[in-house]
């Protein structure tokens, strides 16, 4: 036996639904249609079912498991004998509201179970309440009553209890009696309705700020990013300052709005935690299911499982969502070791007369972790040429080259060998520290010629 505002309980006899009634002092907020809602809601649920809407008395039949919907609504003048006989005394529109007084309009999809004034529901999923057929369910809801004139011809109750019927067909294979003056109605409805097939479930409504977890006190953050459904959202931080980019030179004020999509930076000067708020506007939609929420304090009245009912119509909603961020302390400052190479080579590596060329080569390196300036080799060697080098500056990991050329003299045959020594020098490019390479030495030998 099913009690709902959809349906109600069962009265004597056939077995005719009647609506309970819901004490007006138990309804102390009203919605803007002078609609009341609970005030003490659990603290998940999100609305309370409040009073019946539109809708009217139905009469016809369950029919078995072996009937499947989705082959068509019966012909006028079908057997009854194989259905359960289920006549409501209404049928249509249930109406809730939410403590902020916003209305919430909605369809049941399920026969089961009860739902009554004082209800509490939350918005959910169609994984969380399923049922049979909700896309086309879905699909009347958008294409007739309150959300279209259709079907037309009806009064506002008549439409209400025509769809509510359709919907009833698709989720659990409720049948109209052909005498019901809605059969005609509710026939049609149906049969468009699998003449254009199911919708999707619609996207769920939500409100986001993407982006780090985690930063470091006085470092510029980022990027945040604004996401969700919500058009626009005013984002607030506390314990930091939010910046249009990571240079940090365009402030955005706190409480500034963004739009869905915006990106923003963030900075803390202590370590701590920041917080972000969004404060915007989501919109569950038509066909959203709404999921009932148990009671925890035993009242009396309220069942352990609810009716599983779905928006009739868009439901604004003012959220407010909040990121909370660890900022780290700030790491110290990191230990650099400059360091710089010099390797060098001569060519030919031997002589034989006065004023031969021998040509030095070197390689200089910066192998430490910093970049240098100022980078020159130095070679006292008398008699070299000027020392040439690609560069003054060295990334670290980055190598260069230099030459310079030598003419043998006399002494150098008679020493037989000329050997060459070089040191590098530079300085770091932040700190200017000074740094200088181990010598690096190359030798050419002499070869006088023995003649007859």
């Amino acid at each position: 036996m099913c009690l709902s505002l959809c349906v109600s309980p069962a009265s004597a006899g056939i077995g005719r639904d009647r609506i309970p009634a819901v004490p007006r002092a138990d309804l102390p907020a009203t919605a803007d249609d002078g609609v009341s809602a609970r005030a003490d809601l659990p603290p998940s649920a999100e609305f309370s079912i409040v009073t019946p809407g539109p809708g009217t008395e139905l009469s016809g039949f369950v029919a078995p498991e072996s009937v499947d919907p989705l082959h068509g609504y019966p012909s006028l003048g079908y057997d009854p004998s194989a259905l359960r006989r289920r006549d409501i005394a209404r049928a249509g529109i249930m109406r809730g509201a939410r403590t902020d007084g916003t209305l919430v309009r909605a369809y049941c999809f399920d026969l089961d179970h009860p739902a009554r004034g004082r209800m509490a529901y939350r918005f959910g999923s169609w994984g969380e309440a399923p049922a049979r057929n909700l896309g086309y369910i879905t699909r009347v809801i958008h294409e007739y009553y309150p959300n279209t004139s259709q079907p037309a011809g009806l009064s506002e109750s008549e439409k209400a209890a025509a769809v509510q019927a359709a919907i009833w067909f698709f989720s659990n294979r409720y049948v109209l009696a052909d005498t019901d003056p809605l059969f005609p109605a509710t026939s049609g409805i149906v049969g468009q309705t699998l003449r254009k097939g199911p919708l999707q479930e619609p996207e769920r409504p939500s409100l986001t700020i993407s982006g780090p977890d985690d930063v470091r006190a006085g470092a510029v953050s980022g990027p945040f990013t604004v996401g969700g459904t919500a058009e626009r959202a005013a984002i607030t931080a506390t314990g930091g300052e939010m910046f249009e980019d990571a240079a940090a030179t365009r402030p955005i004020a706190s409480g500034t709005e963004l739009a869905n999509g915006a990106s923003f930076y963030v900075r803390s000067a202590e370590p701590g935690e920041l917080r972000l708020s969004a404060k915007g506007s989501i919109v569950h939609p038509v066909g959203q299911a709404a999921v009932y929420v148990r009671e925890t304090s035993r009242r009396m009245g309220f069942p352990k499982r609810g009716q599983k009912i779905i928006l009739a119509e868009e439901v604004p909603v003012i959220v407010i969502i909040e990121k909370v961020i660890v900022v780290g302390e700030v790491p110290p400052p990191p230990v650099h070791r400059p360091s710089i190479t010099v390797e060098k080579w001569v060519r030919p590596g031997t002589y034989s007369h006065v004023g031969q060329r021998l040509h030095f080569k070197l390689k200089v390196t910066n192998n430490g972790d910093v970049a240098l300036n100022n980078v020159r080799v130095a070679d006292h060697m008398r008699g070299l040429s000027h020392v040439r080098c690609e560069r003054t500056t060295l990334a670290a990991g980055q190598s260069m080259y230099c030459t310079a050329t030598y003419r043998v003299h006399r002494k150098d045959l008679r020493h037989q060998f000329v050997r060459n020594c070089a040191v590098a020098h530079a300085r770091t490019l932040e700190s200017g520290m000074f740094v200088t390479s181990q010598r690096a030495c190359a030798q050419a030998f002499g070869h006088v010629p023995v003649t007859g």
